[in-house]
Formats: C-alpha cells, sequence, structure tokens
C-alpha cells in the first residue's frame, strides 16, 4: 500500500504559527502538540495530575490502544506550563470554557477547527490539521538528531514501519551522501 508523505511545518513556520495562537490556554495547546507530538486527543484528556514538574515529563494516559507512555516537557515550555497550572493540583489541563467548572475537556471538534485556523492567520499556505502538528513534532526530532528509536518511543508507535515514513521527509540527512559522487 502506498503511503502519502506527511505534512509538516517548518522550524519558521512553527514560530509564525505560535505567534497567531491567540491567548495563552490555546497556545499552550499548540506548543504541547508541536513539542511533545500529542495526538489531539491525548492534547484535550490530559490532566493537570499527569504532569510531573520535579522530572520534568507528562503522563500520557491511556493513549492510541490504551497505552500509557511518559513524555519529556521540553525546555522552551517549562514556564508557560507553570504559570497555567498556576497551582492546581488536579482537573483538565484544558478545561472547557462553556461547561461548569470543572465539568469537562475542551473537544476535539474545537481543537480540530483551532489549528487551521492559527494556520490561516499565520499565512500557512497548506491545510493544516491538528496531526500536522504531531508529523511536525516528528519531523523536527529526526532533523535536530533523534534517532528513528527514539521517535518511535517519543510518538508510542507500537510499529517501527509507521515511524519510518519520516525518514523520507528530511532529505538533507542525504545530501552529503550524494555530494561525494
Amino acid at each position: 500500500m502506498a503511503r502519502k508523505l506527511p505534512v509538516f511545518l517548518r522550524e519558521r513556520e512553527i514560530e509564525a504559527f505560535l505567534a497567531c495562537a491567540v491567548g495563552p490556554r490555546d497556545r499552550l495547546l499548540c506548543q504541547l502538540m508541536l513539542f511533545s507530538g500529542l495526538r489531539v486527543s491525548e492534547a484535550c484528556k490530559l490532566r493537570i495530575e499527569h504532569i510531573d514538574f520535579d522530572e520534568e515529563r507528562l503522563l500520557v494516559f491511556q493513549g492510541k490502544g490504551s497505552k500509557d507512555r511518559y513524555l519529556p516537557i521540553a525546555a522552551r515550555m517549562q514556564r508557560e506550563l507553570r504559570e497555567w497550572v498556576d497551582g492546581r493540583a488536579t482537573g483538565w489541563m484544558f478545561p472547557a470554557e462553556r461547561l461548569r467548572k470543572g465539568a469537562g475537556h475542551i473537544s476535539i471538534r474545537y481543537v480540530e477547527s483551532l489549528i487551521p485556523a492559527i494556520a490561516e492567520r499565520a499565512e500557512i499556505p497548506r491545510r493544516i490539521t491538528p496531526h500536522t502538528l504531531r508529523h511536525s513534532f516528528a519531523c523536527l526530532c529526526l532533523a535536530k538528531g533523534a534517532t528513528i528509536r527514539e521517535v518511535q518511543d517519543l510518538l508510542g508507535h507500537s510499529d517501527m514501519k509507521t515511524t519510518a515514513v519520516y525518514l523520507h521527509v528530511d532529505v538533507s540527512r542525504l545530501k552529503s551522501v550524494v555530494d561525494r559522487l
């Protein structure tokens, strides 16, 4: 079966994208998805008690396939994450604003409409979805020197073939090979 290459944000687009996120909640949500590789459902269901500031990690509880995994918290998110939590010990990381306080988390549908709207404000010409942020995380990790096995662990993929698609995105790692010809 043929597999399409993933759509992802380039580094300069990531900064423009984040700059166009309105409000601290939406900005932090986008940062978590971009710099942790969370699936949209994992980001929506994240709970404050799953954040461990001492160990600088977060628990993805019951992710895809009902699997748990720990993810490191990127240094660039530490301050904003602490400010957002603001001493709260429990509850949804991203509670729904329209519901009674503590009644529920933001919806996947909300995030599915939020991400393209931010991309449009950032003047990114491609169709950007929540999963694009996950793809961007994987591509960025590989570009910064992560191994395919490390990316597999971070994304929570059980099969290396699922992760291997990201190897085909960045040809710069192959440039020195062809330059030697």
